[in-house]
């Protein structure tokens, strides 16, 4: 079969022998497969439509998720934050008022001997 669309007039040329089909039945043939192309497109096309809809909701759920893994890591490096401050500040009391005994025992000590100093001075000055 000739593949090159004819008129009925060119049957009677070159195209003379040839097996050929009527022109409204090649066009007909022709349009049923640009048909076919274009429904394939079509579902190509939604095909894509849905893939791109598909990934959009992906993003969506990554976005949110890390929205939602950065305010989990913030909450939990505050509290870390808390709880290291309030040590913090526990072991400087405890420091304080360690020294603060410390320094009273000294204090206590120093008033003893300086009795003691005040009493050996006076003992030596009567002699």
């Amino acid at each position: 079969v000739c593949v090159t669309p004819i008129c009925s007039q060119c049957q009677i040329g070159r195209h003379k022998g040839h097996a050929t089909e009527p022109m409204s039945q090649e066009v007909l043939r022709r349009k049923s497969e640009l048909q076919r192309l274009v429904n394939n497109a079509k579902k190509r096309r939604q095909d894509i439509e849905m893939s791109l809809s598909f990934l959009d909701e992906m993003e969506a759920k990554i976005t949110e998720t890390s929205v939602q893994q950065r305010e989990k890591i913030i909450g939990l490096f505050e509290e870390l934050e808390r709880k290291i401050k309030e040590r913090k500040d526990s072991i400087i009391q405890e420091l304080e008022q360690r020294s603060f005994i410390k320094i009273e025992k000294l204090t206590q000590q120093r008033k003893k001997l300086e009795r003691d100093l005040d009493c050996l001075d006076n003992s030596v000055s009567f002699s």
